[in-house]
């Protein structure tokens, strides 16, 4: 006989409702857990640059459009994303007077070196609820 048989059969004979409790136990696994979780955030991470990159186009300096034109947005080997203004001269115009660059604020008024960082003054804490947003 198993435990606690004697005393099921016993309140069944004496008309009570049998019930039953358990505990059970899941083990998870890291690596599991990561490969279901994996394309959702690789999802949100795509969306969150796609935003990003939006949010700095006002930044970039315009004169005539071909480094706004030229930006390559890539999965990299670890998953990240990266965003790559890519002209031989970008480098120069992002950080600025190094050279005597001039910006032009016809098309861009908004256009200065370093436009991630100004993009990222202004957008982080959207970038940041946006992410907890597409994670819920």
């Amino acid at each position: 006989m198993k435990t606690g048989e004697g005393e099921r059969a016993g309140d069944e004979r004496r008309g009570h409702n049998e019930t039953m409790t358990f505990k059970m136990t899941q083990v998870y696994s890291a690596e599991r857990v990561y490969a279901r979780l994996k394309p959702m955030l690789d999802a949100v991470q795509k969306r969150l640059a796609d935003r990003i990159l939006s949010d700095c186009r006002p930044y970039v300096p315009y004169d005539t459009g071909m480094l706004c034109m030229h930006v390559k947005q890539y999965r990299n080997a670890d998953g990240s994303e990266s965003i790559v203004w890519d002209m031989p001269y970008a480098h120069a115009v992002y950080y600025g007077d190094e050279r005597g660059v001039t910006f032009h604020t016809v098309h861009h008024p908004w256009a200065s070196a370093r436009w991630f960082e100004c993009a990222k003054v202004r957008q982080l804490p959207e970038w940041i609820e946006e992410g907890r947003w597409q994670l819920s």
